[in-house]
């Protein structure tokens, strides 16, 4: 469906976020995902261990599902970033409010990561 992106993270995180309206979620560290209304944080390889590759797709070949809900889109642009704000991926969206689910390799360290948007329920 899109590219893919390999990325070392900053601090180990990827957001998935509106493009410009979004609030970061508080990271504990205890969970693989936080979340607010239009930003969800999600916990990546370790940094020094290695690249996480991340893409858009609609295949949900990957088997650990680590968010499954709503995502406010206000700008009607869907970005994964970095907590540094750098753009690694972007998809336009139709809806203001999009269904999200997030899919792993890995549960607490995933080094493949699985963005599928579907429309709101």
């Amino acid at each position: 469906m899109s590219d893919r992106v390999s990325v070392r993270p900053p601090n180990s995180l990827v957001l998935i976020r509106d493009a410009d309206l979004f609030e970061v979620p508080s990271w504990s560290g205890s969970r693989a995902v936080e979340v607010t209304e239009t930003c969800l944080a999600v916990g990546t390889l370790a940094e020094p261990d290695g690249a996480t590759t991340v893409w858009f797709g609609e295949d949900e070949s990957l088997p650990v599902e680590v968010f499954d809900g709503e995502l406010r889109v206000p700008s009607g642009r869907l970005v994964v970033a970095t907590i540094t704000h750098e753009i690694l991926l972007t998809m336009t969206v139709r809806h203001q409010r999009v269904g999200l689910r997030v899919l792993a390799n890995d549960a607490s360290e995933p080094d493949e990561i699985e963005v599928v948007v579907s429309p709101p329920s």
